[in-house]
């Protein structure tokens, strides 16, 4: 089971909308040709419920509005994939604060605060996937969900940089310190 509890007070309300508090998912393997492991990594589906008793009667895209009925069997998916499978080109979209960033960050990623995503959303590209990233996985999560929900196609990295950090992914720093996950 993924937790994405306790929640980050800085997250915008849509996000926590998407979500809820005390949000759980559970992991579900991608589908691959004819049912066998071919080798290609693929992005997982996360299932997400979003029903009342975790999202206190807050409605997808509806700010504060109880959801009719109780809404217990609503759930989202959410594609989600190992920090190791991100391929090397991808559009890496890194939702940290800004000492999180300076402290290290993949080279090519671009940096916009969860928190400035609503934002900022015109900066990302809407032909390709965007591969979204925090420290271990939770902030993301919400950021892909989000995005998905709005039309984009977003992946979260599970596990976030310590993932990253841990298969020996290259990081920079902006402090001219050794690159190191904060």
């Amino acid at each position: 089971m993924i937790d994405f509890s306790p929640m980050n007070p800085t997250i915008p309300a849509d996000v926590y909308e998407l979500g809820g508090l005390g949000l759980r998912g559970v992991a579900e393997p991608a589908e691959r040709p004819g049912g066998k492991d071919d080798g290609v990594a693929r992005p997982r589906l996360v299932t997400v419920p979003t029903g009342k008793s975790h999202d206190h009667g807050l409605q997808p895209g509806k700010p504060g509005r109880s959801v009719p009925g109780g809404g217990h069997n609503e759930r989202m998916t959410m594609p989600e994939i190992a920090a190791k499978a991100v391929p090397e080109d991808a559009y890496l979209l890194d939702v940290r604060e800004l000492d999180e960033w300076r402290a290290g960050h993949a080279p090519e990623a671009v940096h916009i605060p969860l928190g400035d995503l609503q934002e900022r959303v015109g900066e990302l590209p809407a032909d390709q996937p965007l591969y979204v990233v925090c420290r271990v996985g939770g902030r993301s999560a919400h950021a892909a969900m989000w995005l998905n929900h709005i039309g984009r196609e977003a992946v979260n990295v599970d596990g976030g940089m310590q993932s990253w950090a841990a298969a020996g992914r290259p990081m920079v720093s902006e402090t001219g310190e050794p690159p190191f996950v904060a």
